[in-house]
């Protein structure tokens, strides 16, 4: 690595929805078919070995993601409502003194348009729904070094959803849970991570629900 650098990405999360108990829609769809763009700077450079005792490390990167109209013109479902442009924005911190590290993201900002197909909320008027603004808060994984290849940790992060220009209604939820980063693979340039969060605290809009979430990472 180099003081500074940049990293671009195209990327989408497929998934699947099982939904036929409700009478819904089940099966495999994308959401969110994105590109990115990410800056780094280490402000902080280290002056001691990788891991130890006086290992001190700080990094900043302010990164921008355009998400794109995936098609789906469906209600309900995986993929549904993501038939429409979005833009996010945040600046992510990390410092690592010794074996513990901390990646933090303070603020960020998304923004979605209006879905390019229409939805009928019973009234007989068809309407392009809009997402409009929403900010996440205290995005904060932090974690031990626990082998040369394994982190453990705690994940935490507020969601104030459809803040405002908005067609639907705010909610607000926030969730915490343990973490992991695996490094083994480093040389391949894959690495791989998980949050398994549990949601502490929910508006009554929304339903109690606890999520897993992985990322497998190939750089090249």
């Amino acid at each position: 690595t180099q003081r500074d650098q940049w990293e671009f990405w195209v990327g989408a999360i497929p998934g699947y929805t099982d939904t036929d108990a409700g009478g819904g829609k089940s099966g495999w769809d994308i959401a969110a078919p994105n590109i990115g763009i990410e800056y780094y700077y280490n402000i902080v450079e280290p002056t001691a070995p990788w891991g130890s005792p006086d290992y001190v490390t700080f990094w900043t990167s302010p990164t921008l993601m355009i998400e794109f109209p995936n098609g789906n013109h469906d209600t309900q479902g995986y993929g549904a409502g993501y038939n429409r442009y979005a833009y996010s924005f945040s600046i992510a911190n990390y410092l690592q003194i010794g074996k513990f590290g901390v990646t933090f993201t303070p603020v960020g900002i998304y923004y979605a348009e209006k879905n390019r197909n229409t939805t009928d909320m019973g009234e007989g008027d068809p309407k392009h729904l809009r997402g409009g603004v929403s900010v996440w808060l205290g995005d904060i994984a932090a974690g031990y070094l626990v082998t040369d290849k394994l982190w453990l940790g705690v994940h935490h992060v507020y969601n104030i959803n459809n803040r405002t220009a908005s067609d639907f209604e705010e909610s607000r939820e926030g969730k915490i849970g343990p973490s992991m980063t695996y490094t083994g693979w480093s040389k391949q340039g894959v690495f791989v991570s998980a949050n398994l969060n549990f949601d502490y605290y929910h508006t009554d809009n929304l339903p109690y629900s606890n999520s897993l979430t992985m990322a497998l990472v190939k750089s090249f």
